[in-house]
């Protein structure tokens, strides 16, 4: 895990190697717990490999462990990230304009918004894939906020659409007092 500890965000692995990864040792844990035996009879001596096996095992799970907490991390942060984009879009479209140029501009910025929202469900759609592998594996955040965010991700597009509806109207009447 160290390996990736001074890794920006961008160059995160992807979370389906890092799921791989994660069952192979999980794999080789259940393995180790099957082709070592707990006593090895050698002549007269009787030599206990448990405390090995064990050692090994664990060594297994806690790599798994560590990669799943990771694949938390990734997500906590591009969950931030796209929560992040989309208040800042939904912002943007409610500015107040004091005049003609910014109802433009605001215009301008809200009919570009569908090709940037579309540029963003591919990021929703990793971020959703890392919270599906985060359920397969069990894992249980620490906060409830973080499940929110799971959904408030999911529900970004939608609640953007419905602000630049909500907003045109608005805009409308905005400049209707500036071409009086």
């Amino acid at each position: 895990m160290a390996q990736y500890a001074s890794l920006e965000p961008i160059d995160y692995p992807e979370v389906d190697t890092l799921k791989a990864s994660i069952m192979a040792h999980q794999q080789r844990e259940k393995e180790l717990e099957v082709e070592i035996p707990e006593e090895i009879t050698c002549s007269i001596f009787k030599i206990s490999t448990k405390v090995i096996r064990d050692t090994l095992m664990a060594k297994r799970r806690k790599i798994a462990n560590e990669q799943i907490e990771f694949i938390a991390k990734i997500s906590k942060h591009t969950a931030n990230k796209i929560i992040d984009d989309f208040y800042n879009f939904n912002i943007r479209c409610q500015d107040v304009p004091k005049n003609m140029e910014q109802l433009a501009a605001i215009k301008e910025f809200m009919a570009g918004l569908p090709k940037e929202i579309e540029k963003k469900k591919g990021d929703i759609r990793k971020c959703m894939q890392m919270y599906e592998t985060l359920d397969m594996f069990h894992y249980k955040f620490d906060e409830d906020e973080e499940y929110e965010k799971m959904w408030k991700v999911y529900g970004s597009p939608i609640e953007t659409i419905q602000t630049i509806q909500k907003q045109q109207g608005f805009l409308e009447k905005e400049k209707e007092k500036f071409v009086r």
